[in-house]
């Protein structure tokens, strides 16, 4: 996002680039970048680390038993069937795209203030 908004400004706005311009940049960024991360978390977890994932299920599933023994058996299993979508690569993918949109705005604030400058100086004429 800050490479994208110094690059508008340095190569296309001429050394000037504005507040506004600067965080519609970033938060555009943010978005595109947002949406590939999570296709990209997607098809790691799903083709990669499948059994890395399911391992991991199994772990919390085995300290959960561990942890409340005397549990019965169906909510056992809804608490294993819960663990197993939460650790879904679909829901990853969704957490990791919803995260991603609510912090992008807050990053292009902050991204727009450093990379914001109004004035050029009389050497860039």
């Amino acid at each position: 996002m800050s490479m994208a908004a110094r690059r508008l400004r340095e190569r296309y706005g001429e050394g000037v680039l504005g507040f506004g311009q600067g965080f519609r940049l970033s938060v555009l960024t943010g978005f595109v970048s947002a949406g590939i991360m999570s296709v990209m978390v997607y098809f790691i977890y799903s083709e990669l680390f499948e059994s890395a994932l399911q391992l991991r299920a199994s772990q919390l599933h085995a300290s959960l038993v561990s942890e409340n023994p005397g549990m019965d058996f169906n909510l056992m299993k809804q608490r294993k069937d819960l663990i197993s979508k939460l650790l879904s690569p679909v829901s990853l993918a969704i957490y990791y795209f919803v995260i991603q949109i609510v912090l992008a705005p807050v990053l292009a604030f902050f991204i727009a203030i450093f990379a914001m400058r109004r004035r050029r100086d009389i050497t860039d004429i």
